[in-house]
């Protein structure tokens, strides 16, 4: 190798570090999945904690649940109907690592990247906490009409960053379904 071709060589080395590197392998993120974090940061956007636990509980016990107070607690209802479509039912859990994922209200998840290999997608996903002002600021705007569906919720409320989380999806009986035990990154 000729001296040109091995400086060469080594100041594209050293261009690109630090830069990210290319994925390869990287997948589009199926549209179900994509449809599934846009539902559950609109829920998590639009309610409180001690109401989402009441619902999630009645939904995951099979119990009636009582008729929805007003539209934001109808619309929260379907919305978790929905989420919950997508859990694994057969699943073990770990101590620890319980029904809290679909619990914890103001949480949005921010999709980075995913990969596909064969039927299982394993998605990097940013965290992030909505305060509790801002979780206010945001049901109240829908409770007025001003908070729409299609709304970036991100740029509405401001959250802090928590983590990076890699979530671990299924491809059976011709949907993606989530797995409940996520990975947390930390920085």
């Amino acid at each position: 190798m000729s001296k040109f071709v091995f400086v060469l060589l080594c100041v594209l080395s050293f261009a690109s570090y630090g830069q990210p590197a290319e994925r390869e392998g990287e997948s589009e993120i199926p549209n179900d999945i994509q449809q599934y974090y846009k539902k559950l940061n609109f829920v998590n956007a639009i309610s409180t904690t001690p109401e989402k636990s009441a619902f999630v509980e009645n939904l995951r016990d099979g119990k009636s649940q009582k008729t929805p107070d007003s539209k934001r607690e109808y619309f929260i209802v379907n919305l978790l109907q929905d989420v919950m479509s997508y859990e694994l039912q057969s699943q073990n859990t770990m101590p620890g690592s319980d029904k809290n994922d679909l619990v914890k209200s103001g949480i949005l998840f921010e999709l980075q990247h995913g990969q596909q290999s064969e039927k299982v997608f394993t998605l990097s996903a940013k965290t992030y906490q909505v305060s509790i002002e801002d979780n206010y600021k945001l049901i109240r705007l829908f409770d007025e009409d001003k908070l729409r569906w299609d709304d970036d919720i991100m740029l509405l409320s401001n959250p802090t960053f928590i983590a990076t989380e890699i979530h671990k999806w299924i491809f059976i009986n011709n949907k993606w379904s989530k797995e409940k035990i996520n990975i947390v990154l930390t920085e």
